[in-house]
């Protein structure tokens, strides 16, 4: 049995998950190769619940701004098509 606190990586640690991501997204993809991955993801993720995609489109927005951003635009606008409140 074992037995303690469990240490986990702190958040600062975390962000380090996410810089080969970013630098895939800033450094080799081009405008329309970022739009491509963009929809889709969107396409993968636009009928999940709500919840999910906050928390799908909180960590695209943690590799990048950008990435996130196009993402939410693109669910909310899906949401209002199908009558669901935009998130904020």
């Amino acid at each position: 049995m074992v037995s303690g606190r469990r240490r986990g990586a702190s958040r600062i640690d975390q962000r380090r998950y996410f810089d080969q991501p970013r630098e895939f997204w800033t450094k080799v993809l081009s405008n329309a190769e970022r739009e491509r991955l963009v929809e889709n993801i969107f396409h993968t993720m636009k009928d999940c619940l709500p919840h999910i995609q906050d928390r799908a489109i909180d960590n695209f927005r943690t590799v990048h701004s950008d990435f996130g951003g196009r993402l939410r635009q693109m669910v909310d606008a899906y949401n209002a098509q199908k009558g669901c409140r935009p998130r904020i």
